[in-house]
């Protein structure tokens, strides 16, 4: 794919690494992949999962992959991570490879880091290297996010991935708190992203935290900019498909009491009215603050091709404000938007 959201395509029509790839040794379960991209140019794929009760449970590997990104170009190579169970995820940092994974349930019976701290049960470790191939040059420096039950959030295992975005650096991971916001039991797993602290020079990652507020806003959203409509904070029973257009996609609405929920968005001044890109039949009213907040538009329309509508507000608004976009009965598609 060219973008994140599809559309999407097989080039090879079988897995990279799977069970009966070569050189897998003791690997039990050669999922779970991370991949990076060095300042080279080239790709590093690490993968792999078991449940031992081993100090060295065997079963982390680190790969090389060809210029083509399909295909391996090395041998398959043993990362030795102490408790080891799965989530193989890859960073890349002045010149040295980050690899952090998940630790597994069992006892820490055996630890000879006499500096390092045990990890602490399912928890999220990482290791480094600047030589990645050469098995005994991984170093492991500590966990860094604890097992969400820890946090007082209900017992699980995690993924978790940290990306760099405008100067500070995010934890991507998962929670089961959604389901459990529902009392549920299921097993659902629900993104969640919170801040966390990397210091670039020494390559230490900060121990992390979990919370239900995750991250606040970077910065205001400008409402009179040309805004998507998968451009959301929430949705409540919406989903999204390709226009076809590479990178975007539109809002399916078939069903009243859809909604879309944008936040934080900043009003210097009140608009007089708000265009919209809809294909169908159907309504969308616009509420300010919650989805039963003042109305400040409703748009009726009917039509078989893409058309940009406008409608005039009935209210004003100024400041800082979330934006609903809740959905009338009617089979529609929802491109874009702005003020």
């Amino acid at each position: 794919a060219t973008s994140p959201v599809g559309p999407w395509t097989d080039p090879l029509g079988k897995c990279v690494v799977d069970g009966n790839t070569p050189g897998l040794g003791k690997c039990k379960a050669p999922f779970d992949p991370g991949v990076v991209i060095d300042d080279k140019g080239i790709g590093w794929l690490s993968f792999g999962g078991g449940d031992s009760d081993d100090y060295i449970p065997g079963d982390a590997r680190i790969v090389r992959l060809a210029n083509d990104m399909k295909t391996l170009d090395s041998e398959i190579v043993e990362i030795k991570a102490p408790y080891h169970f799965e989530a193989n995820e890859l960073n890349y940092l002045n010149g040295t490879w980050i690899y952090t994974y998940n630790t597994n349930w069992k006892n820490r019976d055996a630890w000879p880091h006499k500096d390092i701290d045990k990890p602490s049960r399912c928890c999220m470790s990482y290791m480094t290297s600047r030589t990645p191939l050469e098995t005994d040059s991984w170093t492991y420096r500590d966990n860094y996010f604890k097992n969400p039950g820890d946090y007082g959030m209900s017992d699980s295992n995690n993924h978790t991935h940290l990306v760099k975005f405008q100067g500070k650096y995010y934890l991507f991971y998962h929670s089961l708190g959604l389901q459990d916001s529902r009392d549920l039991k299921v097993g659902v797993r629900s993104i969640c992203v919170e801040e966390i602290e990397v210091d670039e020079k020494d390559l230490t990652i900060h121990m992390g935290t979990a919370t239900a507020k995750g991250v606040s806003q970077i910065k205001p959203l400008d409402p009179f900019a040309q805004q998507q409509a998968e451009t959301t904070a929430a949705t409540r029973g919406v989903a999204f498909e390709p226009t076809g257009q590479t990178g975007n996609m539109s809002a399916v609405g078939n069903k009243s009491g859809q909604a879309i929920c944008v936040r934080g968005a900043e009003f210097p001044q009140s608009p007089q009215a708000i265009q919209m890109k809809i294909k169908g039949k159907g309504s969308i009213e616009i509420h300010m603050d919650s989805p039963d907040g003042p109305l400040l538009s409703t748009l009726t329309f009917d039509t078989d091709t893409w058309q940009t509508l406008t409608k005039p507000l009935d209210k004003r608004i100024k400041g800082k404000h979330d934006i609903y976009f809740v959905f009338g009965n009617g089979k529609f598609l929802f491109d874009e938007w702005k003020f």
